[in-house]
């Protein structure tokens, strides 16, 4: 049986206690301060990260370059993988793909495949633990990223996310200009989510409480066995979703989650969504 590796850029968020126990490895992309570029969660925390923006301090980002996946894949080749399968945030979001595949040619004596997940945070993170342990139960890599692909595609995992601000989404490109000023003096919270690989906005709440609870409420519809929290460390907010997913979702697992941030860096310190895992046929 072939030994394989999972190499999963930062963006995915998946826990380091899990991550050890099915060989996942990760790729930082990176968010930069005034001109000076940070690994994503390597040499910036989480705490850090949204601490600087919290004092008002704007960051971009930048992808993983070509030369940090072939340095990543030959360091795998070395601790005796077969093969490797790349997890990489969406490409519509991102040329963290392209660099992924581009660093390939570079490597010799590995089975590499690069992933498009069309997802990112933990919404593309539960699609990949979920392939991972397809893996450790005897699934080839092929079967493996065809249910990794299910999941998202058929949003087995689907998320929701609104944020107090739509400053940074604007910044980030993710928003138009006009949009975003309508927004803020309308004081409207939209309901994001990812659709086919991009971010989209598909419903519009007028108080945060109301974008809350609706989070909640999309949930419950979908009878969700397990369910994430996303944030960026504002309790205030963790807190009211957490108080909506109890009454709404009582006894359903709940787990938090920082935002990287390199996601961070586009949604702004004022972000909290919520990802969940319906139930499948394995």
């Amino acid at each position: 049986m072939a030994k394989i590796a999972i190499l999963s850029d930062t963006t995915m968020t998946i826990p380091q206690e899990f991550a050890d126990k099915h060989n996942i490895y990760t790729i930082p992309l990176y968010v930069i301060f005034d001109g000076q570029p940070y690994k994503d969660v390597e040499e910036i925390t989480y705490e850090q990260f949204f601490a600087r923006l919290n004092t008002g301090e704007m960051a971009t980002t930048s992808q993983a370059a070509p030369g940090d996946f072939v340095e990543k894949y030959e360091m795998l080749k070395a601790k005796g993988y077969d093969e490797i399968i790349v997890t990489v945030m969406s490409s519509k979001m991102s040329g963290t793909y392209q660099s992924a595949t581009a660093a390939i040619e570079f490597v010799d004596g590995i089975k590499i495949t690069v992933v498009d997940t069309e997802s990112t945070t933990i919404f593309g993170g539960i699609a990949v633990m979920e392939m991972a342990a397809a893996l450790q139960q005897g699934k080839t890599s092929e079967e493996a990223i065809a249910l990794l692909h299910q999941l998202i595609r058929e949003r087995y995992v689907d998320a929701r996310i609104t944020v107090d601000s739509l400053t940074y989404l604007q910044r980030g490109g993710r928003l138009s200009r006009v949009s975003a000023t309508v927004g803020e003096l309308l004081q409207i919270k939209p309901i994001l989510t990812i659709i086919d690989g991009e971010l989209k906005v598909i419903e519009k709440m007028r108080t945060f409480k109301k974008a809350v609870q609706m989070i909640a409420q999309e949930a419950l519809k979908e009878n969700p066995k397990q369910v994430f929290i996303i944030h960026t460390g504002d309790e205030k907010l963790i807190k009211q979703l957490r108080q909506a997913v109890e009454l709404t979702l009582p006894g359903v697992p709940c787990e938090e989650f920082f935002l990287s941030p390199t996601v961070g860096a586009h949604i702004g310190p004022t972000g909290i969504g919520l990802v969940w895992l319906k139930n499948y046929e394995k």
